[in-house]
C-alpha cells in the first residue's frame, strides 16, 4: 500500500506530495468514488459514515482541479456548521496548500473578524467559513463570491438540524450558477431540502454507508444503571482506564459543566467543550486533548460531527443522545480511518424502550458491559442514601420540625447560660459583703505616695502661717512699748 494508489484516482503530483506529508497511504472508499468524479467536474452528493475520510475526498481533488489565483475572490468555497470542523479543514488545506502555494483562509464566528478581513484582502483561493460569519463576510463587502467555481458543503444534514439552512440558501444566492458543486454528509436518509436548490445540474449520488450504519471499527457496549449512580461510576471508569484517551458525551451544556467540575475534583486530567466556551477555550481544549495533556474531554454534540482526534480509544454516552444519528456520530470519533476503538453508553430504567428504539436504528444488538471493577449493589444502596437525605431537606414539614427542634436547642441553651450568669452575680456579691469595715495598719501604710505628699505640704503650709502670725503679734508688742515710753518722757 503506498501513495501510489492515490495516483491512480488522478491526483497531480504535488498534491500526491500532500498526502505524503499529511500520512495517507491508502484511499478510503468514499476517497475512491469520490475524487475521480470531483476532478471530472461533476457535481457530487455522498453519504459516508463518520470518520470514512470526507474531508480529504473533496480537498485533494478540488486544490488539484482549481489552482491558485490572483486577487481577493476566492475559487474554492467551503461551508462548514461548526467553527471546530471549519478549522480542522482548513488545516488539512494548509499542508496541501505548502505543495499547491494555495492562498487558505478560513473564517469562523466567535473571535474578531478583522484580521479575517485583512486575510482576505492580502488574496484568498480557498476560504473555509461557517454560514453566519459568511454572510458577515458579504454584507461588509469583505468577500465577493462571484469568482466561486467550487462549492463544497460539508455536514449538510447537521446544517440542516442546526437551522442553517435559510443561510445556506442565502449564500447559494451569491455564488454563480455555473459552479460545481459537492455535497457531503454522514447520513442523507432523512435530509429534507431540496436538491434542485442546491445543485444546478444532477448531482452523482455516492453512499458508501454500511447496513450496520456504524463503524465495524469501534466495539459498542451498554451499561443500563440508575441516574444517580452514574457519577460514580464514571469516576471508577475511568480510574480503571488511566492510559485511554476518552470522550464523554453529554446533552446538554449544564450537564458538560457538572461532570467536568467532579472529574476535576477527583483530580482527573479533564476539559470540556461545549458551545458556550470561547473559540480560544475550545481550540486550546481539542490541542491539549489531541496532545495527551489531557485524558478526558467532556462535551455536548458541537463536537460529534467531523472533528478529527487522532487515537481516541472510548467514546462514553454519559447521555443519550437526542436522535439515532448523533449515536452515530458519536461512536465515530473513535475508530477513525483504520484505527479501533471502542463506545460505552449509560441507560437509564426509564430509557430501556428508547435505547431498544436506537437498536432497530443501528440494525444491531449492543452486547453489556461486565463489570470487574465496580460493585454496582453497594453504589446503588449508596445513592438511594443519599436521595432519602436529599429528599429529606425538600420536605417541608421536615424542615419545619428541625427548624424547630433547633430552636428549642438554642432556647435551652441561653436559658442555661442564664442561669449560670445569675449565680456568677450572687457569688461575687456574697464575696464583697465579707470585707471587713475598718482599715488595718498595712492599709493605713499603703496609702498612695501622692496623697501622702499633699498631706505634708498642707502640714508644712499651716506651721509657716503660725509663725507668722506669732512674729507679727511680736512686732506689733515693741512698737506699742516704744510709742509708750516716748509719752512719758
Amino acid at each position: 500500500m503506498s501513495v501510489n494508489q492515490f495516483k491512480s484516482l488522478g491526483l497531480s503530483d504535488p498534491v500526491l506530495s500532500a498526502c505524503k506529508t499529511l500520512g495517507y497511504t491508502t484511499p478510503t472508499p468514499i476517497q475512491i468514488q469520490a475524487i475521480p468524479s470531483v476532478l471530472a467536474g461533476e457535481d457530487v452528493m455522498a453519504e459516508a459514515q463518520t470518520g470514512s475520510g470526507k474531508t480529504a475526498a473533496f480537498a485533494l481533488p478540488a486544490m488539484d482541479a482549481f489552482g491558485p489565483t490572483k486577487g481577493s475572490k476566492p475559487s474554492v468555497l467551503v461551508v462548514t456548521p461548526t467553527r471546530e470542523l471549519a478549522l480542522q479543514i482548513a488545516e488539512v488545506c494548509q499542508t496541501v496548500a505548502k505543495h499547491t502555494h494555495h492562498r487558505v483562509v478560513s473564517a469562523v464566528g466567535g473571535i474578531s473578524i478583522n484580521p479575517q478581513k485583512d486575510q482576505i484582502k492580502r488574496g484568498v483561493d480557498v476560504l473555509i467559513a461557517t454560514p453566519g460569519r459568511l454572510l458577515d463576510l458579504v454584507s461588509q463587502k469583505a468577500v465577493s463570491l462571484a469568482g466561486v467555481s467550487l462549492l463544497v458543503l460539508d455536514e449538510a444534514d447537521r446544517m440542516l438540524d442546526m437551522g442553517f439552512w435559510p443561510d445556506v440558501r442565502a449564500i447559494i444566492s451569491h455564488v454563480p450558477a455555473s459552479r460545481q458543486t459537492l455535497l457531503f454528509s454522514a447520513t442523507l436518509e432523512d435530509a429534507t431540502f431540496d436538491v434542485g436548490e442546491v445543485f444546478a445540474r444532477q448531482p452523482k449520488k455516492i453512499s458508501v454507508s454500511p447496513q450496520t450504519r456504524t463503524t465495524d471499527q469501534v466495539e459498542q457496549f451498554k451499561l443500563l444503571l440508575p441516574q444517580d449512580v452514574k457519577p460514580p461510576f464514571l469516576q471508577a471508569f475511568l480510574s480503571e482506564h488511566k492510559q485511554e484517551r476518552i470522550i464523554v458525551f453529554a446533552r446538554t451544556k449544564n450537564r458538560v459543566d457538572t461532570v467536568f467540575r467532579r472529574l476535576s475534583r477527583s483530580g482527573i486530567a479533564v476539559d470540556r467543550l461545549h458551545a458556550d466556551r470561547s473559540q480560544n477555550q475550545r481550540q486550546r481544549a481539542l490541542s491539549q486533548f489531541a496532545a495527551g495533556k489531557v485524558q478526558v474531554l467532556v462535551a455536548t454534540d458541537v463536537l460529534s460531527r467531523g472533528i478529527d482526534v487522532q487515537d481516541v480509544d472510548w467514546v462514553v454516552n454519559y447521555d443519550l443522545p437526542r436522535q439515532p444519528q448523533d449515536y452515530v456520530h458519536r461512536i465515530g470519533r473513535a475508530g477513525r480511518a483504520c484505527a479501533t476503538g471502542c463506545s460505552l453508553t449509560l441507560v437509564t430504567p426509564d430509557q430501556r424502550q428508547e435505547f431498544q428504539a436506537l437498536e432497530r436504528y443501528l440494525g444491531a444488538q449492543i452486547k453489556d458491559l461486565e463489570l470487574s471493577f465496580f460493585d454496582m449493589d453497594e453504589a446503588t444502596k449508596k445513592a438511594q442514601a443519599r436521595a432519602v437525605r436529599a429528599q429529606d431537606r425538600r420536605d417541608p414539614e421536615l424542615q419545619a420540625a428541625k427548624r424547630e427542634f433547633s430552636a428549642r436547642a438554642k432556647r435551652k441553651q441561653r436559658s442555661a447560660e442564664q442561669v449560670k450568669n445569675e449565680q456568677h452575680v450572687h457569688a461575687h456579691k456574697r464575696s464583697s459583703s465579707r470585707k471587713p469595715k475598718h482599715l488595718t495598719n498595712a492599709q493605713h501604710t499603703s496609702k498612695p505616695k501622692a496623697q501622702s505628699s499633699r498631706l505634708k505640704k498642707k502640714s508644712e503650709t499651716t506651721h509657716t502661717k503660725s509663725r507668722q502670725k506669732q512674729t507679727n503679734a511680736s512686732h506689733g508688742a515693741k512698737k506699742g512699748q516704744a510709742k509708750y515710753r516716748r509719752s512719758v518722757k
